[in-house]
């Protein structure tokens, strides 16, 4: 299945998938997908942290208690 359009880490990781099968592929060539799926991970947890931020801020002591038992908040 192709990655999602709107998934960076899911076309990052394909993209290093694709690399990885190219027997022919540099050192380099592994290194620059391999950067970039890092710098996609990194990003997306930065926004999760931002909107899990975002999502305390509104909610109600017993509502972030409840999100933090079912784990969508630390």
């Amino acid at each position: 299945a192709a990655p999602a359009a709107d998934n960076p880490v899911a076309k990052a990781a394909a993209d290093l998938r694709d690399v990885l099968q190219n027997k022919d592929a540099t050192p380099d060539q592994i290194k620059e997908k391999l950067t970039a799926l890092r710098d996609a991970k990194a990003k997306a947890k930065e926004e999760l942290t931002k909107a899990q931020d975002d999502l305390k801020s509104v909610a109600s002591v017993r509502q972030e208690a409840v999100l933090v038992s079912r784990g969508i908040l630390d």
